[in-house]
């Protein structure tokens, strides 16, 4: 009963007033998904660009938005943030592994008050999969075509008030073009533990290392040739991480329950890229060595509390959060294509320091209408010092703060049926490129990408055998950074309007014989 009244007291997913998309771990089961990319397409609004083919680095968009290194999507793993630099450069260079996925949230509506910055198109929260009610061994072994293997391997469960697991997954395959072999090792480690009735503390530790070749662009007379050929025969990306995070909550009473989120992590990546004439495509006898080291670390307490007005149940939530990451940026060039070490040509460090506070509360203004206002205040940091042997050197920063607010509504209907929708500020700082000059130092004084977010839509199960949810979506940007004749500046206004929806279909609800089949339809038109 106290487990029950404190998870009343947090956040449930399905009750925000705006899209989202739930994918569940029957679903991901049925479809045999080879990465999170797969499953990702059964979202309406989400565009992926394949990259690699085996979702190593996604190219994630929503709604219209530039998908290139999902930089405008926020992604957690378990409410934490995977993106190495979020608010400096958010590329993303490291994807968990579908196998640890029990169910995938996608909320892109009404998030920013929440989960700022990068919301602009929404939020992808991957839950991973919960400890056995008992100590569990598994072994899980897929082969496919070219090569591809994968065994996930774990042993773990509960024990009384407590519980661990630890897993090892390798991945690995020659991919369907000419140099195109990856392998990758994820190892993980997690704990949970109940000193008491009224306490959980959750923490895991992960390690992920990759090696994978990059074919390269092909020329249209290459393609035409052979869809297989590599375009760059040499290049290979190779990289890193480690992570921990620590989630610690107490219910102090029956109304109050605070929860603390401690998380940090380290990711080296290198790429090595075979130089290539920029007017006759041809292969150089150098490369281009690109090596990023990111280092990370956040925390972010949050109380959540129940109050009584007008004689129904409202929940409020109040959280902070400080945030640094160091980003070592150094840019070489090797003496031939598949050099691994070279003379270094660029050298920089990149700091960011931010911080920021928010609350959002749920009022219930009659038993069918729910009202959901937020606001928060970020204020950003971004520092950039140059460490070149030659001139030009220097060390600037740029601070950027915002207000960030918006509203959200709810009215139950009958049969399972919610209307909603929401209007909500969005917010992204510049990054450490479009902050401070990277050759001058100069600050360039470009303001945040400011915008509006809005939804109206319908979410319903009126059938047992029949789910679905149809929304209205508009995105406006005041100020779009894009580059104007290779230099940085806010553009002006940008709009993403539309209309988009999705219908589950259970037949197995309907008539027993056909358990276990299901049909979706998913739709966008913007």
């Amino acid at each position: 009963m106290v487990k029950e009244q404190r998870e009343k007291n947090l956040q449930n997913v399905e009750d925000i007033p705006g899209t989202v998309n739930i994918i569940t771990r029957e679903e991901i089961e049925r479809t045999h998904a080879k990465s999170t990319e797969e499953i990702l397409r059964r979202i309406p609004g989400i565009n992926i660009i394949q990259e690699h083919g085996q979702g190593l680095r996604p190219n994630i968009g929503i709604r219209g938005l530039d998908p290139g290194r999902s930089r405008n999507v926020l992604v957690l793993v378990d409410g934490v943030p995977i993106q190495p630099a979020m608010f400096g450069d958010a590329a993303m260079y490291y994807n968990i592994p579908i196998e640890l996925v029990d169910r995938i949230e996608v909320i892109k509506g009404g998030a920013s008050v929440l989960y700022s910055p990068n919301t602009q198109g929404g939020v992808i929260n991957y839950i991973t999969k919960k400890l056995p009610d008992v100590p569990t061994p598994s072994i899980k072994e897929t082969f496919g075509s070219n090569g591809l293997f994968s065994s996930d391997t774990y042993y773990g469960g509960k024990s009384g008030n407590k519980g661990a697991r630890v897993g090892y997954l390798r991945r690995q395959g020659d991919g369907f073009r000419d140099h195109s072999k990856f392998g990758s090792d994820d190892f993980g480690l997690r704990f949970e533990t109940s000193p008491d009735t009224k306490t959980d503390i959750v923490g895991n530790l992960y390690w992920y290392n990759e090696v994978a070749q990059t074919p390269g662009s092909m020329s249209p007379a290459q393609f035409a040739a052979d869809v297989r050929k590599a375009g760059k025969p040499v290049d290979e990306f190779r990289g890193q991480r480690a992570s921990f995070d620590t989630t610690y909550s107490t219910q102090l009473d029956a109304d109050n329950t605070v929860r603390v989120l401690a998380y940090g992590n380290f990711l080296e990546r290198n790429w090595f890229i075979q130089t290539q004439s920029a007017t006759t495509g041809a292969l150089g006898t150098t490369n281009d060595q690109f090596r990023r080291k990111f280092n990370v670390l956040g925390i972010e307490p949050q109380w959540h509390h129940t109050y009584r007005l007008l004689g129904r149940d409202n929940n409020l939530i109040v959280g902070f959060r400080y945030y640094v990451d160091r980003l070592t940026d150094v840019r070489a060039v090797g003496t031939s294509p598949a050099d691994k070490n070279g003379r270094t040509t660029q050298n920089a460090d990149l700091e960011t320091v931010a911080s920021s506070a928010y609350a959002e509360t749920t009022f219930h203004l009659t038993d069918r209408l729910t009202l959901t206002p937020g606001v928060r205040w970020e204020s950003v940091n971004l520092g950039r010092e140059n460490l070149n042997a030659t001139a030009p050197n220097f060390k600037n920063d740029s601070t950027t703060r915002k207000v960030i607010y918006g509203i959200g509504a709810g009215y139950q209907l009958p049969m399972d049926t919610m209307l909603f929708g929401h209007v909500h500020t969005t917010f992204r700082p510049p990054t450490f490129a479009q902050a401070v000059d990277p050759t001058t130092g100069t600050n360039t004084d470009l303001r945040a990408e400011a915008g509006v977010s809005s939804d109206i839509g319908v979410r319903s199960r009126m059938l047992p055998w029949l789910s679905t949810e149809i929304s209205v979506f508009r995105l406006t940007f005041d100020n779009q950074i894009v580059s104007q004749s290779g230099i940085l500046a806010n553009g002006g206004k940008t709009l993403h309007q539309g209309v988009e929806g999705i219908l589950n279909f259970d037949w197995g609800r309907l008539w027993a014989p056909v358990t276990g089949l299901t049909n979706r339809l998913n739709f966008t038109l913007m």
